[in-house]
């Protein structure tokens, strides 16, 4: 009887341990988490709010010819130190053209849509050209800019939710 008191006890002691080993966890990665949660990484993308950060902010600059062309959202497979396991980790390519008055234009762009809270954006790669301007010609843009960027968003399998919480 002894015996199995101290075993019943061993046992508690280590689930303590481990629930504040959890909570631990949580205490540290909570505003991680939080932060991603803020920016939309972990939700769907919202193509609609990256036209309009695109447009208003062209507008505000008075950029008048602003392209952009958005792909398919693809499931990323591989990444650079793995995909961790249970998650869906996917992207979409936002590919932008605009003409520019000054190169500052450009980061106020890209700045615009940094603000909005629809996953990750990075930028891949960006490159801007001076215009040519004949003499008798006027041309309200100095220089014409184009970007690749991706939004990675990323959402939890079924496994894993099931996962968290059976450990919860």
């Amino acid at each position: 009887m002894l015996f199995s008191v101290e075993s019943e006890l061993d046992e508690i002691q280590l689930e303590i341990k481990s629930l504040q080993g959890m909570v631990t966890l949580f205490e540290n990665y909570r505003a991680e988490y939080q932060r991603y949660v803020s920016r939309g990484f972990l939700d769907q993308e919202n193509r609609l709010s990256w036209v309009e950060s695109l447009e208003n902010t062209a507008n505000d600059l008075g950029l008048n010819e602003l392209r952009y062309h958005i792909e398919p959202q693809q499931q990323v497979l591989t990444l650079v130190g793995g995909v961790p396991a249970g998650i869906n980790l996917a992207a979409s390519k936002l590919s932008i053209e605009s003409n520019l008055v000054h190169e500052g234009d450009l980061i106020m762009l890209l700045d615009g849509l940094t603000e909005v809270r629809s996953g990750l954006l990075v930028v891949d790669g960006c490159k801007i050209d001076r215009v040519v301007r004949n003499a008798d010609l006027t041309i309200d843009a100095n220089f014409k800019a184009n970007c690749d960027t991706h939004w990675y968003t990323a959402r939890y399998t079924s496994d894993m939710i099931f996962e968290l919480d059976d450990e919860l």
